[in-house]
């Protein structure tokens, strides 16, 4: 249980709904509800308003916490007693590179998005003492305008929008509104351990500034909105940058022409760059990830198949063209070969990467054959269909334009022990056919089954 504030708050319900009209027509108002403080005080207070729309309350559990079952019996209590529906979302948390906190917000977030309809609206309990933390941590990684917007009011999310209406309120008033409500909520323990570093800013910094400049969370929100409004401008800039620079689709990913960006001054490169990995969302790079690029792509002629990786993505050189694709995998020392049976038209390969099978009028004869797939170990040699002479599968791969990055990955399919396709580049002769039964075929490096698309 929270305890009592003697200060004296100005948040009240209809102020909320004051912040929450702005935003109307909306479908249904969703609420991520851990039972904590804040967003206890959010759903208290929206309910105290009695909007039209239905109110579907939202709890993730992480299962990071030896009282997880206890905060998810406390949420279902809660909105059981105020006739709220909740919906639970039981999360597995896989750092896979990031620390436990990013991790658990990408693993809620996405949970909140399984949720969202068409016309939703997802409310967040974030209030003014969390857009403190985030814009000092933030400011301690070196971050720029971007990263200085901190928490933002509002934003569209799985198709619909997703609002912080609590921002302009600090922590206090909300504890304060809370007692005089006799609201109950839980408190996470991990939030006094002083090991991570948002825990050590809340206990140790901030009050410290407070005392001193008592005004500081409000100068710092208005911080945060002039960096905002600074961060689009650059995006602005670096959209009007990309329709000069040739973007077209490639294999797993974009490319654009590396010269055309080479005549941008430097901080114009990093900008568009910047916005460009935005727009394809894949992660952001960090300051060190665009100091290597612009050492590697643009201080000396870039080398062939050179490649700058962060989180999973990667930017790649080859033939004046940068590629943004998702890093290459390493493939298994340990695999030589996969068997496929055709039960299914797509075959998940070792290296995360999937090779399809689509029924045409002229592709590969594979009904009735043993069906191989295997990796490249050097030697290999096939006569693509229409040509004269065989030739060596490294230097057709060259001939054929295929980026360096994928030359070791992608799959030779052999049909009772003879090579018949490289990936989706060439059939080998003799093996095409137009029988009703041949198919051609399709790799996907990024891993993406039927139906994918690429988000834009």
């Amino acid at each position: 249980m929270g305890g009592m504030n003697d200060k004296t708050s100005p948040f009240d319900p209809q102020q909320l709904w004051q912040r929450l009209q702005t935003h109307l027509p909306v479908s249904r108002w969703l609420v991520g509800f851990s039972g904590g403080l804040d967003s206890t005080v959010l759903l208290s207070a929206l309910l105290s308003t009695r909007p039209a729309q239905p109110i579907i309350a939202i709890h993730v559990n992480h299962s990071l916490s030896e009282n997880a079952e206890e905060w998810q019996s406390h949420c279902e209590a809660l909105c059981q007693q105020w006739g709220v529906h909740l919906e639970v979302e039981r999360v597995k948390v896989q750092p896979a590179g990031f620390g436990i906190e990013d991790a658990a917000r990408e693993a809620r977030y996405a949970a909140f998005a399984r949720h969202m309809q068409a016309g939703d609206c997802l409310l967040l309990g974030h209030h003014r003492d969390d857009q403190a933390e985030t814009l000092l941590l933030r400011l301690m990684r070196g971050a720029g305008p971007r990263g200085l917007g901190g928490i933002v009011r509002e934003r569209f999310f799985a198709g619909g929008k997703l609002v912080r209406p609590l921002l302009d309120f600090e922590r206090a008033e909300l504890e304060h509104f809370a007692c005089q409500s006799d609201l109950s909520w839980i408190i996470d323990e991990s939030n006094l351990d002083e090991r991570f570093d948002r825990n050590f800013v809340r206990r140790r910094v901030l009050p410290v500034l407070s005392e001193r400049w008592p005004d500081f969370g409000r100068r710092w929100q208005l911080t945060a909105e002039a960096c905002q409004e600074a961060d689009q401008l650059c995006r602005d800039l670096a959209e009007q940058d990309l329709l000069d620079l040739d973007e077209n689709t490639a294999r797993g990913g974009w490319s654009l022409d590396r010269n055309r960006l080479a005549k941008l001054p430097a901080y114009r490169r990093n900008n568009v760059l910047r916005g460009w990995v935005l727009a394809r969302r894949f992660p952001v790079m960090e300051r060190r990830h665009l100091d290597e690029i612009e050492r590697q792509f643009f201080t000396d002629e870039p080398a062939s198949g050179a490649m700058v990786k962060w989180s999973g993505t990667a930017l790649g050189y080859f033939r004046d063209r940068l590629y943004l694709i998702s890093a290459p995998l390493e493939m298994p020392e340990s695999t030589l070969q996969v068997d496929w049976n055709l039960s299914s038209n797509e075959l998940p390969l070792p290296d995360g990467s999937i090779l399809q099978a689509i029924p045409s009028a002229r592709g590969l004869r594979m009904s009735g054959a043993k069906i191989e797939v295997k990796w490249r170990r050097g030697g290999e040699r096939c006569r693509p269909s229409g040509r004269a002479h065989s030739q060596t599968v490294k230097k057709l791969l060259q001939e054929y334009g295929l980026e360096p990055w994928w030359r070791q990955r992608i799959p030779l399919i052999y049909l009772d022990g003879e090579l018949a396709a490289v990936g989706d580049l060439w059939i080998c002769h003799p093996c095409v056919t137009e029988e009703e039964t041949s198919v051609a075929l399709r790799w996907l490096p990024e891993g993406k089954g039927a139906g994918w698309a690429p988000a834009f």
